[in-house]
């Protein structure tokens, strides 16, 4: 539980100091929280802190590139990064876990083989509890519904949303 209410605030710190833009001024009152957050995580499921960033990392870096403002996308990787560095040292035995589990996940395979674009790695769409795949007719058909719903949003954000 601790682990998902970290992910939640992680997004939220990272979209909001990508938004309120003047991160420097404000970056002391962030690092308190994002320190707070980043200490959860690497107490719980020290493993996820790497993915907890991209749904902010997402909404940031689109943006940047939109915009071309990639001073403000490496500013606010400092000021989100900093906090998980501080907190690296602080909680080093953790820290020094969780490069132990990437070197265990490239040692050994943990997980099933997920196709690259397909239904289960886009939307976590399986058949049963099992894990099990559906069938090539269907996981065809939801990959190009996948796709059309991606170039319709793209479409639609270039025409400014109307």
């Amino acid at each position: 539980m601790l682990a998902a209410a970290a992910v939640a605030l992680l997004t939220w710190v990272g979209i909001a100091v990508w938004r309120e833009g003047a991160i420097w001024r404000r970056a002391p009152a962030w690092a308190g929280v994002l320190f707070i957050t980043y200490w959860l995580i690497l107490g719980s499921y020290n493993f996820i802190v790497t993915v907890c960033l991209v749904p902010a990392f997402a909404l940031a870096g689109g943006i940047a590139v939109w915009r071309d403002d990639w001073r403000m996308l490496v500013r606010w990787l400092v000021t989100l990064l900093a906090p998980l560095a501080l907190c690296s040292v602080v909680f080093a035995q953790r820290f020094l876990g969780l490069l132990e589990r990437f070197r265990l996940f490239q040692q050994y395979d943990f997980g099933w083989k997920i196709p690259a674009f397909s239904p289960e790695e886009w939307w976590g769409f399986l058949r049963g509890p099992g894990l099990e795949a559906y069938g090539p007719r269907l996981r065809l058909l939801l990959s190009l519904l996948l796709l059309g719903m991606l170039a319709w949003a793209l479409f639609r954000a270039a025409d400014g949303g109307a």
